[in-house]
């Protein structure tokens, strides 16, 4: 093996491919470290170094095949195509487009942005008044509010003080053959050999033409409250 020239310690002129050295304890060191390390130093050849760089050359353009590198935005005719500025709307409260016209000045808060889009919470639906709650499923920015056509109501017989009293009297009174009164004749069951029985509980339609008052102000609710809001929800998501 060829001498090698060291300028230092710690310092080795690179004169063959391979080079080894050792070093052994010194009168200075602690008789704790009296041990013998060695180390060993690669050195790359040009060849070698040529052969690696073209190597990771290789790899860059074969990675980059699946990669079309759009360098001018005008040669674009296909998705995504170029976006402009004078596309987007000018009444949306949370979008900022910077005026280029050089006779407008520009909001100081503003400066140096071209796009801003401030994030907005969307409020809830408007409270729908106590007495269309039953009545309304669902309450939302695209569709118009709208009634359920009936609502099938539970109904105890005992609800009614007038009803109550019609049948005791007609039960007391009560002969073989005997028609039930009106205000009743949906609530009593008539058998042979007994008396009459009420029916404690039914079910009953009510249906929503018969309430006027409440198709009333329903039409008021959203006229005046849901309309404004669901265009200004409308606005903030499109």
């Amino acid at each position: 093996m060829k001498k090698q020239e060291i300028t230092t310690k710690d310092e080795i002129i690179e004169k063959d491919s391979v080079v080894s050295f050792e070093t052994g304890p010194t009168e200075e060191s602690e008789p704790s470290l009296q041990t013998f390390t060695k180390s060993r130093v690669r050195i790359i050849s040009d060849e070698a170094k040529n052969k690696i760089v073209r190597l990771f050359t290789y790899l860059e353009k074969a990675l980059a095949l699946d990669d079309s590198v759009v360098r001018d935005f005008r040669t674009t005719t296909i998705a995504p195509s170029p976006w402009w500025l004078a596309d987007y709307p000018r009444d949306v409260e949370n979008l900022y487009i910077r005026p280029f016209d050089t006779e407008k000045v520009a909001d100081n808060l503003q400066i140096g942005a071209w796009l801003k889009v401030e994030k907005r919470s969307i409020k809830p639906a408007p409270n729908l008044p106590n007495e269309l709650i039953e009545w309304i499923n669902e309450v939302n920015p695209a569709d118009t509010p709208t009634a359920k056509e009936k609502i099938d109501r539970k109904v105890r017989f005992d609800d009614d003080n007038t009803r109550v009293s019609d049948f005791k009297k007609f039960r007391k009174e009560y002969e073989q053959g005997d028609v039930a009164p009106e205000s009743i004749s949906d609530w009593v069951v008539l058998s042979l050999d007994k008396l009459p029985e009420a029916i404690e509980v039914k079910y009953v339609e009510d249906k929503w033409i018969e309430h006027p008052e409440l198709e009333e102000l329903l039409s008021g609710y959203v006229e005046n409250e849901w309309r404004p809001w669901a265009d200004k929800v409308s606005k903030i998501r499109q």
